[in-house]
């Protein structure tokens, strides 16, 4: 009877430590990652109150219902245990696994049949006293013996994971704790051996309760004292979970059975749906593009779509090969590349807009030439007298022409970044009146031009890249009119309070509004159409850089653009440009000044033939000895020949050779340090930052430039004292 009492004492004790370290595991499941050793706690708590409530029992009847429990309990532990080391070994979503549920089928039919006894006489039946009465005696079916191997299978399974997981970790910290859990898992079935092969040093009763508690004891020492065994999985589910890539992992049936919340994001499903289901029911068109990659280890790019629009993934399949050799399944890391490959796209464009500027600044360098030429020649016919009046008109109309040229091809420059933006005080309503018949004949007979802009407009800006911005937005509307339409411009004044949403800011503007009723761009274009090379027009009828010039001139004006479009009406562009106040008038005469006229010695160099040649024959015109060269060699030969003194050296800039014009100049004038030097270019950028460095004595003229202007820059850089000179 003592011996009795000291039993139950024994299982109230190892009750009470269960649910002191379930309590602690339980607040201290953050640390742990998990709630499973709290979860086996509460387990091992329940059993032992069973064994208890059956010590306790006076009735047969109740005996017999607390023996049944507690035989479940025993019947369910082994399972929770095994559990909880799959768990903390970082083998846990084996758990979620078909067959990782199917395990709990077998603890379950077991303790039916234990419950249910009394019909079949398959579990415990027969129940009785002992003479003595203590103990309850009772026989035993097949499905008890079935019971126990059950428990000593699972027993054995959660050996056999701590013994594999043995080589896994590293340090002397791992080591000691898979020791212990590996004693705390073998303490409750040796005890339970014992009493079953009647060797139970407790008179008949089983210990497997009371070591549990000692159990207990070394497996959370062994979490909560070294915890690193759990180190690699927390680690491992940690980097797992935060990847940015979506992972998914697939069993060999192609189930998913395991994913992080970036794949949930980016995929879109409910992980708790993907239940027993395949790959395809759970992720939808993104399962039938897996399960179609997913034959072999691969590595490569897909395209979906995606919020109306197309996607771009990295894709790789890398198959999960266990310690055998076997297959068991499929890790995916699905990576979103779209805005990489906008990036690089973004690239190819600059380099291709680069490569198209350098173009155009190597054309509009040799078209500057063939216009300083003409300029240089319709100037000196300009200057012979008795000319008939119908050929000076002609002449006039030439010049026109050439000036409208020249502006083109600072257009040209200023797409290339070689020409600089020249803002003055600007009238935008002259400069659309002037602007205008051009326009009608660029827009063709088709298209109704209508204008209505007041007298005023006046905006600090450059008259070439505004003519640049109307244009463009006119011909955008024209291509929107291929059967013929309305194309509106109209400038007015508007003042914006503080509270206009962005881009739109406080303050009195210009608004330049170009409309048409032409065919409206779709939704989906609109925040497109003014990237560069971005175009809805056929193949070879847009090159897409219109817009995207209107806007980064605008904005070079500190301006902004607003777009409203109506698929099938039409689309209206409204250009918003600060106001400056207007400049003073000037009065400016209306006749010719007289050519500068002179005597000294000029030096010319210029590589392109004819305008040297109209060069030097304007400038011996005007009574000047002229000496000429191709290149800066030739130069320093007619420098080196030549026995007078050389006034002036006129250079281009950009030469064939090694020599630049610049260059040329350093070297004559470290010669005669009071020559006088001009240099030439159709680089307004480059022209520019020589202006910045050089030295007294150096003049800049832009090409192309007129035969007056030319002589105008000459005399007044002959008529500069430098250097030496008294």
């Amino acid at each position: 009877m003592s011996f009795h009492l000291f039993y139950i004492a024994s299982l109230v004790y190892s009750a009470t430590i269960l649910f002191g370290l379930g309590v602690y595991g339980w607040r201290h499941r953050k640390a742990t990652s998990d709630i499973s050793f709290a979860g086996t706690m509460a387990v091992g708590v329940c059993w032992e109150l069973c064994c208890i409530m059956q010590q306790t029992s006076v009735s047969l009847e109740n005996q017999i219902f607390w023996r049944q429990a507690s035989e479940a309990g025993g019947t369910i532990l082994p399972l929770v245990w095994l559990s909880m080391i799959l768990c903390r070994t970082g083998h846990g979503s084996f758990l979620r696994t078909f067959w990782g549920r199917a395990l709990w089928l077998v603890p379950a039919i077991i303790v039916a049949f234990n419950f249910s006894s009394s019909h079949h006489h398959l579990y415990l039946y027969d129940f009785r006293l002992t003479p003595d009465g203590a103990h309850l005696d009772c026989r035993r079916g097949p499905v008890y013996i079935f019971d126990d191997v059950a428990t000593y299978l699972f027993t054995v399974a959660s050996l056999v994971v701590l013994a594999r997981s043995l080589g896994r970790p590293s340090g002397a910290a791992s080591r000691q704790e898979v020791i212990l859990i590996s004693v705390a898992t073998i303490l409750p079935l040796v005890t339970d051996l014992l009493f079953e092969l009647g060797l139970s040093p407790a008179a008949g009763e089983n210990l497997a309760p009371c070591s549990l508690a000692l159990s207990a004891v070394f497996c959370g020492w062994a979490i909560f004292r070294y915890g690193a065994l759990t180190v690699t999985p927390l680690a491992q589910g940690l980097v797992f979970e935060t990847m940015p890539d979506a992972m998914l992992v697939l069993d060999r049936a192609n189930r998913l059975i395991h994913s992080n919340s970036a794949a949930q994001r980016l995929i879109g499903f409910d992980p708790r749906s993907a239940g027993g289901q395949s790959t395809e029911q759970v992720l939808g068109r993104w399962g039938t593009l897996l399960l179609r990659h997913a034959e072999a280890a691969i590595d490569e790019e897909v395209a979906m779509e995606k919020n109306g629009g197309e996607a771009f993934f990295s894709l790789s399949i890398v198959p999960l090969v266990n310690t055998g050799g076997v297959t068991t399944g499929r890790l995916i890391a699905l990576r979103d590349i779209t805005e990489h490959k906008r990036a690089e796209e973004n690239l190819r464009q600059s380099q291709k807009m680069e490569a198209i500027g350098q173009l155009a600044g190597g054309v509009a360098h040799d078209f500057n030439n063939l216009l300083a030429a003409s300029m240089m020649q319709i100037g000196l016919l300009q200057q012979e007298p008795n000319l008939a009046p119908e050929v000076r008109t002609a002449l006039a109309e030439l010049e026109e022409g050439t000036q409208r040229a020249a502006a083109l091809t600072r257009q040209l420059l200023m797409f290339a970044r070689r020409q600089l933006v020249h803002r003055k005080a600007l009238n935008l309503a002259k400069v659309l009146e002037g602007f205008h018949k051009m326009l009608k004949r660029l827009l063709g007979e088709n298209i109704e031009l209508s204008l209505i802009t007041g007298d005023s407009m006046w905006v600090d800006a450059d008259a070439g890249m505004i003519e640049q911005v109307v244009m463009n937005l006119c011909v955008n509307g024209r291509d929107s009119m291929p059967c013929g339409g309305l194309l509106g411009i109209r400038a007015e004044h508007v003042e914006l309070d503080a509270a206009a949403p962005a881009p739109r800011r406080a303050g009195r503007f210009v608004c330049l509004s170009v409309t048409d009723t032409g065919c409206g761009i779709r939704q989906e274009d609109r925040e497109r159409i003014f990237e560069p090379f971005f175009t809805t027009k056929e193949v070879g009828k847009g090159t897409g850089l219109g817009l995207a010039t209107v806007y980064g001139i605008v904005k070079q004006h500190d301006g902004w653009i607003e777009m409203e479009s109506i698929v099938g009406s039409g689309t209206a562009f409204r250009v918003f440009l600060p106001v400056c106040d207007a400049p003073v008038a000037v009065k400016v005469s209306e006749t010719r000044e007289p050519a500068s006229r002179g005597n000294e010695t000029i030096l010319v160099v210029e590589d392109d033939d004819s305008l040297r040649k109209v060069v030097v024959s304007g400038l011996r015109r005007l009574g000047y000895c002229v000496l000429a060269a191709g290149n800066g060699a030739e130069a320093l030969g007619q420098w080196e020949a030549f026995e007078g003194t050389i006034a002036l050296l006129f250079t281009d800039m950009i030469m064939p050779g090694e020599m630049t014009g610049m260059e040329l100049a350093n070297r004559l004038r470290a010669k005669n340090d009071s020559l006088k030097v001009i240099v030439s270019s159709g680089y307004g950028v480059q022209l520019s930052r020589l202006e910045e460095l050089a030295e007294p004595g150096f003049h800049f003229l832009h090409k192309p430039y007129r035969s007056t202007t030319l002589a105008a820059a000459v005399r007044a850089c002959l008529d500069q004292k430098v250097g030496g000179e008294g």
